[in-house]
């Protein structure tokens, strides 16, 4: 069972709108998708994260669903307004930072105190500090 506190239980909800008995995928105020099962929401909105919302992409994406027959925290009734408050994720942390060294003349991540790889184009090294999640 997935045990949620209940700062952490919007969060967890993120870009997902119940609508009667069917719960939406919203995101930048756009609907991206109706689901009877709210594990079927969930996979779907990871899917989509995981793609950055390009359905091309969307249809290779082969993400485990890790909501399946899991008891999920009840649905929050009220949702406030405002930003999602709680568990402040340090961005760079998680994910690392591309640097630059001049005397290789390459970019690199670094995460902490580690190095990770040499690349010869910014848009490499990108691609590679996303999959490093």
């Amino acid at each position: 069972m997935i045990i949620i506190n209940k700062e952490e239980i919007r969060y967890f909800y993120r870009n997902i709108v119940q609508s009667g008995d069917v719960y939406r995928i919203k995101y930048k105020n756009k609907d991206y998708g109706e689901f009877k099962k709210l594990s079927d929401a969930l996979y779907e909105r990871d899917c989509l994260f995981y793609c950055n919302f390009d359905y091309d992409l969307l249809v290779e994406c082969d993400l485990e669903n890790k909501y399946e027959n899991k008891d999920l925290p009840p649905f929050p009734k009220e949702r406030p307004k405002g930003r999602i408050k709680g568990i402040q994720m340090n961005k760079q942390e998680r994910e690392g930072k591309i640097e630059f060294d001049h005397s290789k003349g390459k970019f690199y991540i670094r995460k902490g105190d580690r190095i990770i790889g040499y690349y010869d184009t910014m848009t490499e090294a990108y691609y590679v500090k996303k999959s490093l999640k």
